[in-house]
C-alpha cells in the first residue's frame, strides 16, 4: 500500500518534471521567436527588392528566398510541436556543406553590401546526423552576430566561414573583423539574455550554444577588441 508520504513524493517528482519541461519549452519558444525575427528580416528585404521592380532573374531569387524563409518558420513551429511529443524525427543525415551553402545564400538578405562572406570549404561532402533547421539557424545567428559586430566599425567587413573534418569531429568556424569582445565578457557571451549591444536580445548566441550542446558538440570563442572574433563549433560525426 502506498502511504500518503509516498503519494506526496510522487506528486512532487511529477510536478518537478513538468516544471522543468515547461521551463525548457519557455526557453525554446523565446529562442524560436528570436530566430523567426531573422527570417522576417529576410522576407522584408526580399519583398523590398521585388517591389523595386528588379529584373526577372533577381525576382526569382528573391521569391526563392521568401519561400525558404517561410519554410524555416514552419519548421520552427514544428520544433515546438515535436518537443511536446518528445520527437526526434527532425534529426537526420545531412550534408553540412549543402546546408551551410543554403544558409549563406539566405544570409545575404541580412548582410549589408560593405560586408563580404568568404566560405572556405572542402570539395567532398561531409555527412553527419543533425537537425538541419537548428544547425542552419545556429550558423545564421553567428553570421548575424558578426554583422552586428562589424557595423559599428564603419569599415569594409569580412566574415570568414570554414569547415573541415577533424575525425571524429566536424569543425565549423565563423570569424569576423568586427569590434571584438572584451575579455571580461567572453565567459558570458553564451548566457541567455546577456548582451552588450544596444537593442540586443542576448538570445542569438545562447541559441547557438543550446543547439550545439543538443547535438553533443561544443562551441568556443576567441576575440580581440578592435580586431574581431572567431567562433568555433565542434560537432561529433555520429
Amino acid at each position: 500500500m502506498i502511504t500518503d508520504k509516498e503519494v506526496s513524493e510522487l506528486l512532487s517528482e511529477d510536478s518537478d518534471k513538468k516544471m522543468k519541461k515547461m521551463n525548457m519549452l519557455g526557453q525554446m519558444t523565446f529562442g524560436i521567436v528570436h530566430d523567426i525575427g531573422n527570417s522576417l528580416q529576410i522576407l522584408r528585404a526580399s519583398s523590398y527588392m521585388i517591389r523595386k521592380g528588379a529584373p526577372d532573374i533577381t525576382v526569382t531569387k528573391n521569391v526563392d528566398a521568401i519561400d525558404a524563409a517561410v519554410e524555416n518558420m514552419a519548421l520552427m513551429v514544428e520544433r515546438v510541436l515535436s518537443f511536446s511529443n518528445n520527437s526526434n524525427d527532425l534529426v537526420q543525415e545531412i550534408d553540412i556543406l549543402t546546408a551551410l551553402d543554403e544558409t549563406i545564400i539566405l544570409s545575404e538578405y541580412l548582410v549589408p553590401p560593405h560586408i563580404t562572406i568568404d566560405f572556405q570549404k572542402p570539395d567532398k561532402k561531409i555527412l553527419l546526423m543533425a537537425n538541419l533547421l537548428e544547425l542552419s539557424q545556429a550558423v545564421l545567428n553567428l553570421i548575424k552576430n558578426s554583422v552586428d559586430a562589424i557595423e559599428p566599425m564603419k569599415r569594409e567587413g569580412l566574415i570568414s566561414i570554414s569547415i573541415k573534418e577533424c575525425f571524429p569531429w566536424v569543425e565549423v568556424k565563423v570569424k569576423d573583423n568586427g569590434c571584438g569582445i572584451a575579455p571580461k565578457h567572453l565567459e558570458k557571451v553564451f548566457d541567455p539574455l546577456f548582451t552588450t549591444r544596444e537593442g540586443g536580445t542576448g538570445i542569438g548566441l545562447a541559441n547557438v550554444w543550446a543547439t550545439v550542446e543538443s547535438h553533443g558538440g561544443v562551441v568556443a570563442v576567441t576575440s580581440e577588441l578592435g580586431q574581431g572574433s572567431e567562433f568555433t563549433i565542434m560537432l561529433p560525426r555520429k
